[in-house]
């Protein structure tokens, strides 16, 4: 009962404290699922009404909780997934900065974990989030690095709905694509740079966006080459970039994401491939 004593008394507590507090709180919830349901109950409204909070701290601690809980205990959160989600969509309107990223990677947990492919004949619950999810992709800027989380989150996303996230691919894809296309310049002008320490790029925008296009390649599979195809030689031409590159890491994720669009998009990569294995080779 110490998680309701503290939930009863935590109004009264200066915020830093009561975000410190809350965290202390989940990170030693042990709730069992035989035993102790009707305490789950209990516990579950109070952490979703502090995932409501207007005070940052305690958003961020409420969405590590809600993940630990999602992980932990996924049976019981279960039949809780729509209220859980309608939180959640709330929240993608008022949080801001640590809380925002928490609360995408609990978007993403929820989804991949909860819903996973249950979701793609939830249209009740798609047509909650996937409106919320793309006012938020198209507010947040190229240069945001919220963009990452995101990206993640759409990557969630995108596995839980498998070949029907094909509808919603063109956004997606001219994004990621533009994203790498306009940051792999960068990257390597930072390696030639004297000021390097200092870099001006981030490789975490292209690599984020190497992860969603394997996810796409995985999920949609075939689906894929017609809406690379059209796009001409464009892509291809990132691809090579991407390959190209001096960053390791970046080089290291665009070598297994060939390898999952040759799968994928076996006849747009017959072109491309050639000149991408004698680079590997060399």
């Amino acid at each position: 009962f110490f998680f309701f004593f503290f939930f009863q008394a935590e109004d009264g507590i200066r915020d830093v404290e009561r975000s410190r507090g809350l965290g202390d709180v989940y990170k030693r919830q042990r709730l069992d699922p035989a035993n102790e349901k009707h305490l789950f109950q209990r516990y579950l409204q109070q952490l979703l009404l502090r995932l409501t909070d207007t005070d940052p701290l305690v958003q961020e601690a409420a969405c590590a909780s809600a993940i630990a809980l999602i992980d932990s205990i996924p049976e019981l959160i279960t039949p809780y997934a729509f209220d859980i989600l309608q939180i959640f969509v709330g929240a993608l309107e008022a949080y801001k900065g640590p809380a925002l990223t928490g609360l995408y990677d609990a978007i993403g947990k929820l989804v991949e974990s909860i819903y996973q492919e249950k979701i793609r004949e939830d249209e009740k619950s798609l047509e909650l989030l996937l409106p919320a999810m793309f006012k938020r992709w198209n507010e947040t800027k190229d240069s945001d690095r919220l963009l990452c989380p995101l990206l993640e989150c759409f990557q969630s996303l995108i596995k839980a709905l498998g070949a029907d996230f094909e509808k919603w691919i063109e956004p997606v894809l001219d994004r990621t694509l533009r994203l790498m296309g306009n940051m792999l310049p960068l990257i390597e002008a930072d390696m030639d740079s004297a000021a390097h320490k200092t870099p001006v790029a981030d490789e975490e925008f292209v690599i984020r966006s190497i992860d969603v296009i394997g996810e796409l390649c995985s999920s949609i599979g075939p689906g894929l080459e017609p809406h690379l195809a059209k796009r001409g030689a464009a892509p291809a031409s990132v691809f090579l970039a991407a390959c190209h590159s001096r960053n390791v890491q970046v080089q290291q994720y665009s070598c297994a994401l060939i390898g999952d669009l040759v799968k994928a998009a076996k006849e747009y990569m017959r072109t491309p491939l050639p000149q991408i294995v004698a680079l590997l080779a060399s």
